[in-house]
């Protein structure tokens, strides 16, 4: 893919996850933006700070905005400067990955976003054995996993966990929802 290709594409990219962003929150809700293998165990305003309306993770691909004016007024910004750049070619990155551009973007615009370390609040699923007791001791609140983890490691940890609700043949036997 070539610069001017992968630059378009970054762009229209933004463009679109912070406008869904921003009509959100204007509709009074929070959004969460998860580009990364994640599975949240609890509503995700439990893992943050009330403190901030903005925050990612440390190095997981996670946004989360909470609906408030000041997260409304920095991502309408956000959008008239992207949308500032569009045929300047000057929208660039070492990533195409929405959630890593707006973390960086909005911190060299000077807002404050804070950082959450998925190593506190999560467990990660790695060929090393654990239990649904590995959840419970820390109060952990999420579970996630690298892009190279097997599949086959994935489902037999979160079977471990009593997470898995798929057959072994990949049909769903159950939806499991959060209380709203």
């Amino acid at each position: 893919m070539g610069f001017q290709h992968s630059s378009a594409e970054l762009m229209k990219n933004v463009l679109v996850n912070a406008y869904v962003i921003k009509k959100c929150l204007e509709d009074g809700y929070d959004s969460l933006t998860v580009n990364a293998n994640v599975l949240f165990l609890s509503k995700v305003q439990e893992l943050i700070n009330p403190s901030s309306d903005l925050y990612a993770g440390k190095s997981l691909g996670f946004f989360f905005a909470r609906s408030s004016s000041s997260a409304q007024e920095i991502l309408a910004d956000l959008l008239k400067k992207v949308a500032a750049t569009i045929g300047k070619g000057s929208l660039q990155g070492e990533s195409t990955n929405f959630v890593y551009f707006v973390v960086k973007f909005l911190e060299q615009n000077g807002a404050e976003i804070l950082r959450v370390d998925e190593a506190s609040i999560g467990i990660q699923i790695r060929a090393n054995s654990f239990n649904q007791s590995s959840l419970e001791a820390g109060k952990k609140k999420m579970v996630y996993w690298s892009t190279d983890t097997s599949l086959d490691l994935i489902q037999r940890r979160l079977q471990e966990l009593s997470l898995w609700v798929v057959d072994g043949d990949s049909s769903c036997t159950a939806v499991v929802c959060h209380e709203s």
